[in-house]
This record gives structure tokens, C-alpha cells and sequence, in this order.
């Protein structure tokens, strides 16, 4: 649809060329999200183990209701893959001690069990024990608090265009690092195994906090040009008093400058910033009040 020969922007710039196509700003995050998880192996094969608690519950009634019975509901596949993979790590992540118990009750009565199920809930149980496992559902949660936050921004009408990736950016450091891989040692002990050994756990965790920061940085480039758009946000008029911001006005000037006569559009704003009749809560509801009083 965005292709620029014979895609749906490029048709509609044709009828209306001061038309600016922007790509959902949530979907770009979920692509975010999904692709910097599948960039090391390690994560990846993590996020595929984990997928298996949903197919456990998900194929088997009397599985489901066991879990639901102790308070877990592992979500289905069935939303974005995002959605679904944050939703599994969050039950992980609060209901770590019960999973466990529960897998364990099944391993320890297989009379009253059919193969498969002690099979996977054996192999669920390892996962769980995991260091590996443990350290990047901690790590996912904390990602996780963070994109939430920024779902909820980049989909609200209130959107401050300079957000960006500050949120993801802050967990980069030595000390979030130190507190994540504690609260995995607290939970699990030290890494036991082989394959647990073999890990560089700060670098797991710079690597793939640092390629989420790039992907984020790239697929959000675009989000400066519209800049503008905060002109017409009501939360900023007061902090400009006497001058509206420059920046903001040349980005306007570059998309839509023949539109406008930029002396008088700039005295405008400032009148309206100092009215506090115009400081309304979102750019619609004070677009629907210049209309109401024909200004």
C-alpha cells in the first residue's frame, strides 16, 4: 500500500499532493519489537520455547483447566505476535511459582497422565529452570513495561512527536543489567547447565537493548518532519509564552509552505497560546473550537 509507483500513497498524492503518508506508528513498533527478539540465537530459540506454553493449554481441555485453576491463563497466538509474546512473558513473570508447581504435579503423578502431557509439561519444566530462559523473561518484562507506555503514546490524540526511544534507552545501562541478572539468580541460582554456562549474559543483554534502540531510531526517523503537528498541541502553548518554536515552524515551511503566510501564521499562534480559551486538551477538540466561533 506504500509503494511509490502504483501504492495507495502514491495514488493519493496524485489527487492531493500536500498529502504526507505515514506508516501506523504501533505497527512499526510491533515490527520493532518482533524483529530485534529474532536477531540472536539465543533470544529467538528462548521466544520459541516460551511459544510452547500457549500449544501445552491451548491443545488439551483438562490441561487448561488445571492452570486456570491455580490463577494462569497462558494467552493463544492469536493477536499480533507482539501482543501475544508480551502477554506469555507477563505470565511467566507473575506466575513463575505456580507454573512450576503445576508442571511439577503432572511430572509427579504420570499414572493419571497420557505421554504427551508428561512429556511437554518435563520439557516445560526445564525451560523454566533454565538461567537462560529466566534472565530474558526478566529482561522482556522490563522491555515490556516500557513498550506498553509507548503503545499507549503513539496511539493517543495528546502525542508529543519528540518522544521517540528514550524509555527503551534508559534500560542500557550497567546497573539495570546487575539488578536483572540478580533477580534471575535469586529466582533460579546460578547458571547450572551447559548450555546456560556458555553465556555472556551482559552482552545478550547490550546487544539486544542496542539493536531495538537502532531499529527503533530507523523505522522512527520519519517521525521528526512532523514535528509541526505539536504547533496545534495544546500541552505546549504555555512553555513557548513570547515564541513559538522556530524548529516547529520550519518544519511546517518545508511541508506545507505554500499553504501558508508564515508572518501572520506565527503572530496567530502566539495569540493563541497566550488565550487560555485555545488551551484545550488534544489538537481536535481545538481545532473544533476555531470552527465553532468561525475564527
Amino acid at each position: 500500500m506504500s509503494g511509490q509507483i502504483g501504492g495507495l500513497q502514491t495514488l493519493i498524492c496524485q489527487e492531493y499532493p500536500f498529502a504526507f503518508f505515514f506508516h501506523c506508528a504501533a505497527h512499526r513498533l510491533n515490527l520493532v519489537l518482533c524483529q530485534s527478539a529474532s536477531t540472536l540465537p539465543s533470544v529467538k530459540a528462548c521466544f520459541a520455547n516460551i511459544s510452547a506454553f500457549s500449544s501445552f493449554t491451548s491443545l488439551n481441555p483438562r490441561r487448561k483447566d488445571l492452570f486456570r485453576s491455580q490463577g494462569i491463563e497462558v494467552p493463544h497466538p492469536g493477536d499480533t505476535r507482539w501482543c501475544y509474546r508480551s502477554r506469555t512473558i507477563s505470565v511467566i513473570f507473575n506466575k513463575y511459582n505456580s507454573l512450576f508447581l503445576v508442571l511439577e504435579s503432572i511430572v509427579d503423578n504420570p499414572q493419571s497422565w497420557d505421554d504427551g502431557s508428561l512429556t511437554q509439561a518435563s520439557g516445560l519444566l526445564q525451560y523454566l529452570s533454565s538461567f537462560l530462559v529466566c534472565f530474558l523473561v526478566f529482561v522482556f518484562n522490563k522491555i515490556f513495561e516500557q513498550s506498553s507506555i509507548l503503545f499507549n503514546v503513539l496511539q493517543d490524540r495528546r502525542i508529543e512527536f519528540s518522544y521517540g526511544a528514550s524509555k527503551i534507552i534508559n534500560l542500557c545501562n550497567d546497573e539495570t543489567f546487575t539488578e536483572t541478572y540478580q533477580s534471575t539468580f535469586d529466582l533460579v541460582g546460578h547458571p547450572s547447565s551447559r548450555s546456560d554456562r556458555k553465556h555472556n549474559y551482559k552482552d545478550i543483554y547490550l546487544q539486544l537493548l542496542n539493536c531495538m534502540v537502532f531499529m527503533l531510531s530507523d523505522r522512527f526517523s520519519d517521525i521528526e518532519n512532523f514535528e509541526f503537528l505539536d504547533l496545534v498541541n495544546p500541552n505546549f502553548f504555555s512553555a513557548w509564552k513570547n515564541k513559538v518554536s522556530s524548529t516547529k515552524l520550519n518544519k511546517l515551511m518545508t511541508s506545507y509552505g505554500p499553504l501558508f503566510n508564515f508572518p501572520d501564521r506565527e503572530s496567530q499562534l502566539l495569540f493563541i497560546c497566550k488565550d487560555r480559551d485555545f488551551h484545550k486538551e488534544n489538537a481536535s477538540e481545538l481545532l473544533e473550537y476555531i470552527y465553532k466561533f468561525n475564527l
